[in-house]
């Protein structure tokens, strides 16, 4: 939708008008469950059982200290394409075992996460060839939440100059900014804001833009739009449990 808009505005348009027309699409976490459960039964009533069987059959109460079904939450944009296929890089990984084992369900979190990873690539190609460079060179490696301005100006200037000389980069939408930046037109920090935004906007992280406001999240919070004019050095900035392995995300808090 954002690419539509982009491509046909005229002069004077109003996207606002507009919404009125949209209907969105939202899956909450109980109806994610009630689709697991479907799937589950049919698998195993096809081969085991006519019983009513669920998906807290065959998966652990808890994963670490969490609920199987926040977790399960958790390893979603909130879409029924992955919790299906989180179950069955589960059941994969669990051939000739009656239940799903936490070691099972780690050995499908590494694929899972590089699938997912893998999808936001082509899902979102045509705006950011780029996006894996970008969310690789700024995301690899932290804890699961950290601020804005822990992502250096000398990190953004090594990047953009690096953006800048590639011709293979010029298709993606942040090309400009970053040969802005290369060129000392504008500061570090408004890249910064711009990148993040992108990667709030694609499901790579949550913003917290203030004490007074709550982590949000582009799949989750129905309506909220951040702009990148709203994210300052002090925006708490929280990595998608989805990426964690992929990402190699540090599980320690600061």
């Amino acid at each position: 939708m954002d690419r539509v808009i982009r491509l046909t505005r005229e002069v004077g348009f109003q996207e606002e008008k507009y919404r009125s027309f949209y209907l969105s699409i939202r899956w909450s976490n109980k109806q994610l469950m009630e689709l697991l459960n479907l799937r589950v039964r049919k698998l195993i009533s096809r081969i085991y059982t006519k019983g009513q069987v669920s998906y807290q059959d065959v998966f652990p109460e808890h994963v670490g200290k969490t609920s199987v079904d926040d977790y399960l939450g958790k390893m979603t944009l909130n879409r029924p394409r992955d919790i299906l296929e989180f179950l069955n890089y589960c059941i994969e990984a669990s051939l000739d075992n009656p239940e799903i084992s936490m070691a099972a369900i780690k050995k499908a979190e590494a694929k899972y996460s590089e699938s997912r990873f893998r999808s936001l690539a082509d899902e979102w190609y045509g705006d950011y060839p780029q996006l894996l460079n970008y969310a690789s060179y700024f995301l690899k490696g932290r804890p699961t939440f950290f601020l804005a301005q822990d992502i250096t100006d000398e990190q953004i200037q090594n990047l953009c100059l690096e953006i800048a000389v590639n011709l293979d980069a010029r298709s993606d939408l942040l090309y400009g900014k970053a040969r802005e930046v290369a060129e000392l037109k504008i500061k570090p920090e408004i890249f910064r804001s711009e990148i993040l935004n992108i990667f709030y906007k694609v499901g790579l992280i949550g913003i917290k833009t203030s004490n007074l406001t709550s982590v949000a999240w582009s799949f989750r919070d129905e309506g909220l739009i951040i702009r990148s004019s709203e994210i300052n050095e002090g925006s708490k900035i929280h990595l998608c449990p989805v990426f964690y392995r992929v990402l190699n995300i540090s599980e320690r808090v600061l």
